[in-house]
């Protein structure tokens, strides 16, 4: 999970029923309550966010901080919060290969093979120019889905995938 050191407040999806497709409800849970217990986790990369293990021991939750009716907690959480967060992977993978692609084009430029950069040879240059144009396809795609999600539009491809 991941916990800014300044949130109060985080998602639960706890099962109430033995029925998958109802089974879950969400709660806002106060990350202050008696039982949680909140330990990082200490990561190799991709310190932007901070992560952590949460552990709840008989914690009690009110009624009020139920979100939604009962039982529908895996569609709301599929519609509202998991396609917002393929949208917001995505993004994120888009930038990291845009780096990725920046350190690949500069390390061609700089490393010297035979008397020139290797970025000279047609090869390096075909794999740089592919990488971009994926890139780029990446770009758009992302921007498309997002100028989608603000107008709430859906196409037929995601009418399909549910």
């Amino acid at each position: 999970m991941q916990k800014n050191i300044l949130t109060c407040w985080f998602w639960r999806a706890i099962r109430s029923q033995k029925i998958l497709k109802k089974a879950f409800t969400l709660w806002w849970v106060d990350s202050n309550k008696p039982g949680i217990k909140i330990n990082p986790l200490h990561k190799i990369g991709w310190h932007m966010l901070s992560t952590c293990e949460v552990y709840l021991d008989n914690v009690e939750v009110d009624e009020s901080d139920r979100v939604g009716e009962e039982g529908m907690g895996f569609p709301q959480c599929h519609v509202q919060i998991l396609k917002m967060e393929r949208l917001i992977n995505a993004a994120r993978s888009t930038g990291f290969a845009e780096c990725a692609f920046e350190d690949a084009a500069r390390y061609a430029n700089q490393r010297i093979a035979f008397g020139k950069p290797i970025g000279h040879n047609q090869m390096i240059q075909e794999k740089l120019a592919l990488m971009a144009i994926k890139i780029e396809n990446m770009r758009n795609m992302v921007l498309k889905v997002a100028w989608q999600a603000d107008r709430e539009r859906v196409t037929a491809y995601q009418r399909r995938a549910g």
